[in-house]
């Protein structure tokens, strides 16, 4: 039974309670307010066995400190994975690619937070999950059907054969290995990757460089371009094995050092959350050698952020949706935002707003003073059901912060 029958088949029993009891009157007045539209925005608690637009359960607190500490809370698991997976697909549009693939590996999927959203829509493309974790592997496997899930080693070789996929991404996996761990990871990305194939992964830029290091260590990682620091004494980080600490990365390194085993076609800083996105293709060969190697890649600076209001899952029974949250560019300058629903724009804004809140968590970026923004979007021609709000600078598609929210405005005409 679809979403739309279950609230009638409600509604129907509510109305026969309501009309045993003699409260005739209460129907008339609500009634009233259904045909003049009077219902507020309603803020439901995320529900503990399913969400919308993601019809999976959500895991054990103790997975979600595997893949985000103690502060990954429910809704950030899925607002995060939900903003993850369409950076994802548009960081491949900005880099010429689609996302229509057949054999897709979520290398490091932990409890599924970014796959999940990857099947809504419904497509074709078969996918396949690793982790270290094999509580996550054993979770993914009961939760989520329409994927295949083997644990990894802490070094290759991963079970596939040669040449197993078109598309392999990785999201917060290299930001926790040495450089060792990370060339023999690469080097095993590149096997089973087919020719022409796309391997997205990210890194701790300079954004987290300045915020989480010190003076020195900073200065080491501008010298080097890379440097790997022992996060915790005991264990790894979120209770994962010794060996997985915290890595930060320079553009610079990643053009030099990962230049080596693909082909780079875009570098967004801030691309994949607060974290930097890397989309790299597996080079083509015929009888006269590489084909399509690109002379040079896409390089985005782009805003960080994220939409406070509408809360994730909020259902929406008016013609007006009020929008609310923060934006800014570390590097500085003004923010132009587009809003869509749906990948349909639907309003701009200015990004002028002062929070002080957010310039106290981001000391170190005077553009995080004025940052906030707040808009209302008219949404009386949208159809009952389950829609997408997202964010994005004017002047590139890649999404900065997603969110899904219900209408029932359909059904209010």
């Amino acid at each position: 039974m679809n979403w739309g029958k279950k609230f009638w088949k409600v509604c129907a029993a509510s109305i026969r309670i309501l009309f045993r009891e003699g409260t005739r009157s209460y129907l008339r007045q609500v009634s009233e307010k259904i045909r003049r539209r009077e219902f507020t925005i309603l803020e439901p608690k995320v529900p503990s066995n399913s969400v919308l637009g993601s019809p999976f359960p959500i895991p054990s607190d103790f997975l979600l400190r595997q893949i985000g500490g103690p502060g990954m809370t429910p809704e950030i698991y899925l607002q995060s994975g939900c903003t993850l997976s369409h950076q994802i697909k548009q960081g491949m549009h900005v880099a010429g690619r689609d996302f229509d693939f057949k054999s897709v590996l979520d290398w490091g999927c932990g409890c599924a937070r970014v796959l999940r959203w990857l099947c809504w829509p419904k497509t074709k493309c078969r996918f396949y999950g690793t982790d270290i974790s094999q509580e996550a592997v054993e979770w993914c496997r009961k939760n989520i059907p329409f994927a295949k899930f083997e644990r990894n080693n802490p070094l290759p070789p991963l079970p596939f054969p040669d040449g197993s996929f078109d598309l392999i991404y990785g999201i917060s996996v290299l930001t926790h290995l040495d450089e060792a761990f990370q060339f023999a990871w690469l080097k095993e990305l590149g096997r089973v990757a087919k020719p022409g194939a796309i391997i997205i992964l990210s890194t701790h830029g300079d954004i987290f460089g300045q915020l989480f290091l010190s003076r020195l260590e900073y200065e080491r990682l501008s010298k080097k371009g890379f440097l790997y620091t022992k996060a915790v004494e005991k264990g790894g980080v979120h209770g994962l094995p010794s060996f997985y600490q915290t890595t930060f990365h320079t553009r610079q390194y990643v053009e030099n050092k990962w230049g080596k085993f693909f082909t780079l076609l875009l570098y967004a800083e801030h691309g994949a959350k607060h974290q930097d996105l890397i989309v790299m293709e597996k080079a083509k060969f015929d009888k006269t050698g590489m084909v399509g190697h690109p002379k040079s890649y896409v390089h985005l600076d782009l805003p960080i952020g994220h939409i406070e209001d509408p809360r994730l899952n909020t259902v929406v029974s008016t013609q007006q949706l009020s929008v609310r949250g923060w934006a800014f560019r570390p590097s500085g300058g003004t923010i132009q935002l587009d809003l869509f629903i749906d990948e349909r724009k639907v309003g701009s804004l200015t990004v002028d707003a002062n929070r002080s809140d957010i310039a106290q968590n981001y000391p170190t970026y005077p553009s995080a003073n004025c940052s906030g923004f707040s808009t209302t979007i008219q949404i009386n021609d949208l159809n009952a059901g389950i829609h997408i709000l997202s964010i994005s600078e004017t002047s590139n598609s890649i999404p900065i912060s997603c969110i899904h929210f219900q209408t029932w405005t359909e059904s209010l005409r």
